[in-house]
């Protein structure tokens, strides 16, 4: 994760939107295997890019709702450890539009 976040910090914005497009792609995919590690990766991001993600409220909370929601055990639980992580580090007041995802 140090890497990531010195990438972060040389890196312009368009290679992370490029990269959070590509997540959300993979978001969409039928192969199970593509949603779950599109989960992953948003996982990992979370503490780098945060910011830039909350632009996207709406799509991470569909994206977490479609997910939580899918009948693969693993991308249940892919979905509710980066639900989790992104409640935990998002501001409060950024995670209204989240609450009906919780049980």
């Amino acid at each position: 994760m140090e890497v990531q976040g010195a990438m972060y910090e040389h890196t312009d914005n368009n290679i992370w939107q490029n990269l959070l497009n590509l997540i959300f792609q993979f978001t969409q995919q039928q192969q199970a295997f593509k949603i779950e590690m599109a989960l992953n990766i948003f996982n990992g991001l979370f503490s780098y890019i945060l910011d830039h993600m909350m632009k996207f409220k709406a799509e991470l909370s569909g994206i977490f709702a479609q997910t939580l929601a899918n009948p693969s055990l693993e991308i249940k639980l892919a979905a509710l450890q980066a639900t989790s992580n992104f409640l935990q580090m998002a501001d409060r007041k950024d995670v209204k539009a989240f609450l009906p995802l919780l049980p």
